[in-house]
C-alpha cells in the first residue's frame, strides 16, 4: 500500500472533491466550492498505470471504484465536512483507466461547456453515494491529451486574456508537453512534444546510459544545462546527443553533468520549436522545479516573446477546472 501524504485538515461546509488521476500519481483533494481553496489534498503513486497492472485478473471498473472509494474514505475521515460530488479528470478516463470516454472533438469552449463528462454512483462506506464525474479528454485529427484541458479551463479562470485574444500559444511543459493554439475562447488545437519522455529514454539507451546520471540533482544554474541550451540553438541535434558520450570520455566530464546537458538540449530544442506565427501571444504554463528550467530557457534563448505564467495558478489550475466543470451540473 502506497504512502499517503496529506496537509492539515479544516472543517469548513460547502465542499466538493477534485481527483486528478494521471499515469504515475493520484491526488485527491478537498475544495471549498465557494472560494476554490483547497483544504486539504491526499497524494499517492496510485497512477493509472500502475492501477492497470494491478487488477489484470479483476474487474477493472470494480478495482478502480474500489480504490477511490477507499482514497475518499481516508480523506473523509479526517474532515467533518458535507460533500457528494467528486469531479475526476486525466487518465482515469482512458482505455487503461477506470471506464473510457471518448475524445471530445476540438474545437473547445473554454467554459467547459464542450467537454464530454459520464457520471458515476459510488457508495463510501459511512457517508452514502457519490456522484462521480468523470471528464473526457479532447482531441484533434492528429492528437490526443486528457487532464491538460481541465487544467487550460481552469486558467482561463485566472487569465481573462487566454480566452479574450486572438490567438495565444500555450505551451504546458511535462513528459508530454502540450502545445496548445487558444483563439477567442476556444482550445483550436495542439501538439505533443515528448520532451520528458525523451530524456528518460535517451538517458537509458546503451550508447548514452554510461554518460547520463538520470537521477542527477541539478537546477537551472548548473552550466552543462546552459550548454545544452546553446547546443539547441545550433543546427544538429542528433550530433549533439553523441557528443555528451564524447565529453565524457574525452573531457572526463561527470554523469550528472551528462543529465543536465540533456535537459538543456531537450528543453532548448522544444522551445526554438515553437512557431506561433505574427500577433500571437506565447505563454509558458509550468509550475515547481521545472518552471525555473523554463525561465531559464526562454532568458538564456533571448525568447521576448515567450512569457512565463504565474506557477500558484497553473498549481491551482486543475481545480479551477473541476470547479467550473461542476457548476456546469448544477
Amino acid at each position: 500500500m502506497p504512502r499517503i501524504a496529506y496537509s492539515q485538515a479544516f472543517m469548513n461546509p460547502g465542499f466538493f472533491l477534485s481527483c486528478d488521476w494521471g499515469t504515475t500519481h493520484f491526488r485527491l483533494r478537498l475544495v471549498n466550492a465557494g472560494d476554490g481553496d483547497v483544504r486539504d489534498e491526499l497524494k499517492t503513486d496510485d497512477g493509472v498505470a500502475r492501477m492497470a497492472a494491478e487488477c489484470r485478473d479483476a474487474s477493472r471498473e470494480e478495482y478502480f471504484a474500489q480504490v477511490l472509494a477507499s482514497r475518499i474514505g481516508v480523506l473523509l475521515e479526517r474532515n467533518d465536512v458535507n460533500v457528494n460530488h467528486c469531479v475526476v479528470s486525466g487518465m482515469a478516463g482512458s482505455r487503461l483507466g477506470w471506464r473510457e470516454l471518448p475524445y471530445a472533438a476540438l474545437p473547445q469552449p473554454l467554459d467547459a461547456s464542450g467537454l464530454m463528462t459520464e457520471s458515476i454512483r459510488l457508495p463510501i462506506k459511512d457517508r452514502g453515494v457519490f456522484e462521480i464525474i468523470l471528464v473526457s479528454g479532447a482531441r484533434d485529427d492528429a492528437n490526443v491529451m486528457r487532464g491538460e484541458e481541465t487544467e487550460i479551463i481552469g486558467l482561463a479562470k485566472s487569465l481573462p486574456f487566454i480566452a479574450d485574444e486572438a490567438v495565444v500559444t500555450l505551451i504546458m511543459p511535462g513528459t508530454h508537453s502540450k502545445h496548445v493554439r487558444l483563439s477567442k475562447g476556444m482550445i483550436t488545437g495542439f501538439e505533443t512534444v515528448m520532451t520528458g519522455e525523451l530524456f528518460s529514454h535517451l538517458s537509458t539507451m546503451p550508447t548514452l546510459r554510461d554518460s547520463i546520471l538520470p537521477a542527477a540533482t541539478f537546477d537551472e544554474t548548473h552550466p552543462w544545462f546552459s550548454r545544452g541550451l546553446h547546443e539547441a540553438a545550433t543546427p544538429g541535434f542528433f550530433k549533439s546527443l553523441f557528443k555528451i558520450r564524447a565529453r565524457n570520455l574525452l573531457d572526463g566530464i561527470s554523469p550528472a553533468d551528462g543529465a543536465a546537458c540533456l535537459s538543456g538540449l531537450l528543453i532548448g530544442t522544444e522551445l526554438l520549436q515553437v512557431s506561433a506565427g505574427p500577433g500571437s501571444r506565447v505563454v509558458i504554463a509550468s509550475s515547481g522545479s521545472l518552471r525555473a528550467f523554463y525561465q531559464k530557457a526562454v532568458a538564456e534563448l533571448k525568447l521576448p516573446d515567450m512569457e512565463l505564467i504565474d506557477g500558484g495558478l497553473v498549481q491551482r489550475a486543475t481545480v479551477d477546472g473541476h470547479l467550473r466543470i461542476l457548476n456546469l451540473r448544477r
